[in-house]
């Protein structure tokens, strides 16, 4: 069967006569098998196309992991460093037997499936063939950060004497390089988090200190879940690292901190933003990841429909006025005020920003902070930015009447000022400002447009499965005036796999609506017109709404019916 492996290999050209000899040679002098001797010898790669055929050959079955949905329960059958030291991986059950798979040089081994069956429990055991490296990846992937996570957590707890009943050491001076490799293993605890949750693409990382563990937790594509849970007599110590890298008082347990992390991740530079906040059970910690290249994606890169992009640009290059982007926490509007600038910044234009905190750094662009302590608040420093000859304005957020007030004047006096609020469509931002004190001439004749927007969950690629919409879905898609939605059109449904944590979702894209303030509109803020009679007329307009502009995407392919529903009003 080995020969005929080589010779099926020379019929289809991926080694010649010379190759076939130094791999026989090299079988024979080490006393492998040939299928062995073949992958080490390099001739004819490890790729999975590769590793088919020679499957194929052998009449073996070959899976490709990453199209497949894995039982991660069977994973728990194998630990993480036999699963890595075979490797071999437990995929699912299959007519009473547990499927494993294994690279190719264990294809044939007896030793390796006795081993199998001992280690799982199980008697009945088939193996099917991967690459090396797609089993590799399914293993960091289902066991995740857990076994790493849990030999650093029993190194520090198994070093006597260094963690004292509240975490703190105990040492004498004579132990100090015990003390030293302690910190060690709870500064790679540490770094091991961090660089699972960038790996991850979480948004935020939370500790969350209960009263028997600290609870470390992910938000990735805006769902929280649980990742690990560390002892609690390591809290102290890990909350110090972490105020530590963040630049925080580490003697101060009892009031909320803010901080700041910039490290490098698989060379690419990412900034943390870090909260520290007192709770019964100590301090909670969330880090918000800021990843800087989305602060130089151009508009068209996020997900603006044609339509909503254009309304949007037509009122931001406007040579004074005011541009909102509201939204609740966390759906993008930083993102999007940044793109705006990066669209109108020139070396002709002097931008001014002030923000709590500044998220991303911008070239060419004068970004100050919120410090109330040393009275830099919203306010005071709008009226310092009004000496410095500003062109455009950014004001992180309006948040109170004095920074409203003189934002709008800004807009007014011949600035362009773009800022965010927290509303939950466009036109509720006009009745927002009225609450705030704004007079209605001054909104009326300061604001240009207000862009809403929502972050929903993609379809993973993957998985994603054809949907027949139901005859309600489809008379809510009826009303939807877009080109990309037809009577045909093929929708999907989420349905789950490796790739995408079984959640049926991967990434996120915003939608959006953008109410452009015309002279009609004008008139209806003048005459103190409610939210929704402002949302009826900028929609007869040509607006489109935000659960308009997710059906669009629905239509796409991009996202579910489900999704869009469940995120939008």
């Amino acid at each position: 069967m080995s020969m005929e492996l080589l010779n099926f290999l020379i019929t289809e050209n991926i080694i010649n006569e010379e190759q076939r000899i130094e791999i026989v040679n090299l079988a024979e002098a080490r006393n492998i098998p040939i299928p062995q001797a073949l992958l080490e010898s390099g001739f004819a790669g490890d790729s999975a196309a590769i590793i088919k055929i020679i499957a194929k050959s052998m009449n073996l079955e070959y899976v490709d992991l990453t199209e497949i949905e894995v039982d991660e329960s069977l994973a728990t059958l194998i630990s993480p460093q036999q699963a890595k030291s075979f490797p071999a991986i437990p995929l699912f059950d299959r007519d009473g037997y547990l499927l494993v798979a294994v690279p190719l040089e264990l294809a044939k081994s007896v030793q390796a499936k006795d081993d199998i069956k001992r280690v799982t429990g199980r008697n009945r055991v088939t193996f099917v063939i991967s690459t090396k490296k797609d089993i590799i990846s399914l293993i960091d992937t289902i066991y995740k950060i857990d076994s790493d996570l849990e030999l650093l957590a029993s190194q520090v707890l198994s070093s006597d004497g260094i963690l004292g009943a509240q975490g703190f050491s105990t040492l004498n001076p004579s132990d100090i390089p015990d003390e030293v490799q302690a910190e060690s293993e709870v500064v790679q605890f540490v770094d091991l988090v961090l660089s699972q949750g960038v790996k991850e693409r979480a948004s935020d990382i939370h500790f969350d200190p209960t009263e028997r563990r600290l609870q470390i937790r992910f938000r990735t594509d805006g769902i929280l879940r649980d990742v690990f849970e560390a002892p609690r007599v390591m809290i102290p110590e890990i909350i110090s690292r972490i105020k530590i890298l963040a630049e925080m008082d580490i003697s101060q347990t009892r009031v909320p901190q803010d901080g700041r992390i910039s490290q490098v991740f698989d060379g690419r530079k990412v900034d943390m933003r870090v909260a520290t906040l007192p709770s019964v059970w100590g301090e909670k910690v969330v880090m918000r990841i800021l990843d800087n290249s989305q602060a130089n994606l151009p508009l068209a890169k996020l997900s603006f429909s044609q339509h909503n992009l254009d309304r949007f640009m037509t009122a931001a290059k406007k040579p004074y006025g005011m541009i909102l982007v509201t939204g609740p926490t966390g759906s993008g509007k930083s993102t999007t005020l940044y793109s705006a600038l990066n669209e109108i910044t020139t070396p002709e234009v002097n931008v001014l920003t002030v923000e709590d905190p500044v998220e991303y750094r911008i070239n060419g662009v004068t970004q100050v902070q919120v410090n109330n302590r040393a009275k830099l608040t919203f306010d005071n420093i709008l009226r310092t930015f009004l000496r410095a000859d500003p062109d455009v304005i950014l004001v992180g957020e309006i948040r109170d009447h004095e920074t409203a007030t003189i934002a709008m004047q800004a807009g007014l006096t011949g600035h362009m000022v773009f800022s965010t609020l927290h509303t939950n469509d466009a036109s509720s931002a006009i009745p927002r400002l009225a609450d705030m004190g704004v007079q209605p001439f001054i909104t009326s004749s300061t604001l240009q447009g207000v862009a809403s927007q929502r972050l929903i969950r993609m379809l993973c690629n993957k998985c994603k499965e054809p949907w027949e919409l139901t005859d309600v879905e489809r008379e809510a898609l009826g009303y939807v005036k877009s080109p990309y939605v037809t009577q045909d059109e093929t929708f999907f449904k989420p349905v789950g796999c490796n790739a995408c944590r079984n959640t049926g979702y991967a990434g996120r894209i915003a939608i959006h609506e953008v109410l452009i303030v015309s002279p009609r509109i004008q008139q209806m803020i003048i005459s103190g017109a409610k939210g929704r009679e402002i949302n009826d007329m900028a929609v007869e307009e040509g607006m489109t709404t935000l659960r308009q502009d997710g059906f669009e995407k629905v239509a796409q392919g991009l996202t579910s019916f489900q999704e869009v529903m469940k995120v939008t009003l």
